[in-house]
């Protein structure tokens, strides 16, 4: 004779199983919404810096740039003049025009004025040489 053997499906019969499935469907559903959240704000995150980056590189090329075009050009050769009986010009790259005593000046307003040429030239200005 052979003996009934009780077959049982797991799962069947169980007390709370299906609760505990339902619940445990539940917290799994949560979490992958909390993850679903997270991703979006990373993407979100991701975007910005993206746009950053761009930025970034944007300005390290007319950075490039600009320093490219500086070293193209050659010093601006200074004007030279002549003030009482000497030889003077203003120094290679010297700025075609810069503040003094308050006011803008070009190089050629300050060769036409005397009382200017005197503090330029007594107070020793980097700017004017002579010759």
């Amino acid at each position: 004779m052979t003996d009934k053997k009780n077959v049982e499906v797991p799962g069947q019969d169980v007390p709370g199983t299906q609760e505990q499935l339902e619940a445990r469907k539940v917290e799994l559903q949560q979490k992958e919404d909390l993850l679903t959240q997270k991703e979006a704000e990373l993407t979100v995150k991701e975007a910005e810096l993206d746009k950053r980056e761009q930025l970034v590189k944007e300005k390290e090329h007319l950075i490039a740039n600009a320093e490219k075009k500086s070293v193209k050009k050659a010093p601006r050769k200074g004007l030279e003049f002549s003030f009482r009986d000497e030889e003077y010009h203003f120094v290679d790259g010297a700025p075609e025009s810069f503040r003094f005593e308050g006011k803008i000046w070009s190089q050629e307003e300050i060769i036409k004025d005397e009382e200017a040429l005197i503090l330029l030239i007594g107070g020793k200005s980097s700017l004017i040489e002579k010759k």
